[in-house]
């Protein structure tokens, strides 16, 4: 499977297009969805589905340019489909930038659910804490985690719907419980991997996370 990171929307958020067999599913695409849609179609792949890992506005951003452009498939986590067109709750309002008003309707998914690009299975796993419902998804040794595990850090708990006690219980349950080799693909900074966060991550260190 080909894996390509592209930088889109005003924050630069990490979007993710996977290529499998000349199916693409992107990932987070949180602006320029035009821009994305013609890389995808360089690569010689159809976007087949769009996979959204929680409804802030800078994962979002680009939603309904790169639905049009593609007609693919929208999925996002099924507890925050209501952010979308709410620049309230996708958070885009008093950011000093557009409010984000998404009006592609996704299929809301769940922790457990599997989709399938090209017949590779994509498990969606629930992780929680960052935002209310957020998701991450496995496929083919990777992981694509949005802003619930990144390299060397963890998602922030200060938004509306933010729980740490439930972003941690998720990353202990759902991720770390990965193979150690599980490459991560986080929406901000740089990959890593299962193993390594788990050895150095400041944030998962200590016998009490086990116990949650």
């Amino acid at each position: 499977m080909l894996i390509e990171r592209m930088a889109t929307g005003p924050f630069g958020v990490n979007t993710y297009l996977l290529v499998e067999n000349g199916a693409c599913a992107v990932i987070d695409p949180g602006g320029e969805g035009q821009r994305v849609a013609a890389r995808a179609a360089l690569l010689g792949a159809q976007v087949e589905m769009i996979l959204i890992t929680h409804m802030h506005f800078d994962h979002i951003g680009g939603v309904d340019e790169l639905a049009a452009a593609t007609k693919a498939a929208v999925y996002a986590p099924l507890g925050e489909l209501e952010a979308g067109p709410d620049p309230a709750k996708n958070l885009s309002a008093g950011m000093g930038i557009a409010p984000v008003f998404m009006r592609t309707a996704p299929e809301g998914l769940k922790g457990g659910q599997t989709l399938y690009l090209a017949g590779q299975p994509v498990k969606v796993l629930s992780t929680p804490g960052h935002s209310p419902d957020g998701l991450s998804f496995y496929i083919d040794g990777a992981v694509f985690t949005g802003d619930a595990l990144m390299a060397g850090s963890i998602g922030r708990t200060d938004f509306p719907g933010g729980d740490m006690q439930k972003l941690l219980s998720g990353i202990q349950k759902e991720l770390l419980t990965l193979p150690e080799e599980t490459k991560v693909y986080p929406g901000h900074m740089q990959e890593s991997t299962i193993g390594r966060e788990k050895r150095t991550n400041p944030f998962l260190q200590g016998e009490d996370l086990w116990d949650l």
